[in-house]
């Protein structure tokens, strides 16, 4: 079965661990497009589902993610066949790190740079925030490259 790598671009607090966590939550249920995906390992499930339920009902966000950890989330995309029996037709592994990791990158960071070289895609996610701070022109630091 073809497994697609996917790593997010996105700075430290950007979310990238909530819009995995918010992702799985909407796409774990078969929809109107007839998929669904599935988590492989069951923690990794019930982690995903926390950080949404902690975000959703308490407003709560997740820890950062710490800087040496590159976390790999494998999600199987399914689909129910005639017979309505369950049918995988491919694999996601999404890759969350912590983003100042990639602000820091340097030729010795081999791990990072291998996830790199193997993605299949890449998705870019901007801290809503920091934009509208910079739009606003509250950033408290008057820095674009805090940004």
């Amino acid at each position: 079965m073809k497994n697609y790598k996917i790593l997010t671009l996105g700075a430290s607090g950007a979310g990238k661990t909530v819009f995995l966590a918010s992702m799985f939550k909407s796409l774990s249920i078969q929809g109107e497009h007839g998929f669904y995906l599935e988590v492989e390992d069951f923690t990794q499930q019930q982690l995903l589902n926390d950080i949404y339920t902690n975000l959703i009902a308490g407003g709560i966000w997740p820890e950062g993610t710490t800087y040496d950890e590159i976390s790999e989330w494998t999600f199987t995309c399914c689909v129910k066949n005639r017979n309505l029996e369950n049918f995988p037709i491919c694999q996601f592994s999404y890759f969350d790190y912590a983003g100042g990791r990639f602000r820091d990158m340097d030729e010795n960071d081999h791990k990072l740079q291998a996830i790199i070289r193997q993605a299949d895609a890449i998705l870019g996610l901007l801290d809503g925030q920091k934009i509208q701070a910079l739009l606003s022109n509250s950033n408290q630091d008057n820095k674009m490259d805090n940004f």
